[in-house]
């Protein structure tokens, strides 16, 4: 694993390129996105039911 270093946006990267980066799906962070989408878009179609 290559050593981390932060970027002038302040996102971290790898000296060692991406090759080491998790894929997309395992993230923490895109797993935690999704499902808090997929909780409000529950709860969107649970109220417009109501409304109906």
């Amino acid at each position: 694993m290559g050593r981390l270093t932060v970027t002038r946006s302040g996102i971290a990267a790898s000296r060692a390129g991406t090759a080491s980066a998790l894929p997309a799906h395992r993230d923490g962070n895109v797993r935690r996105w999704l499902a808090a989408y997929t909780s409000s878009m529950l709860g969107d179609s649970v109220y417009y039911l109501a409304l109906s």
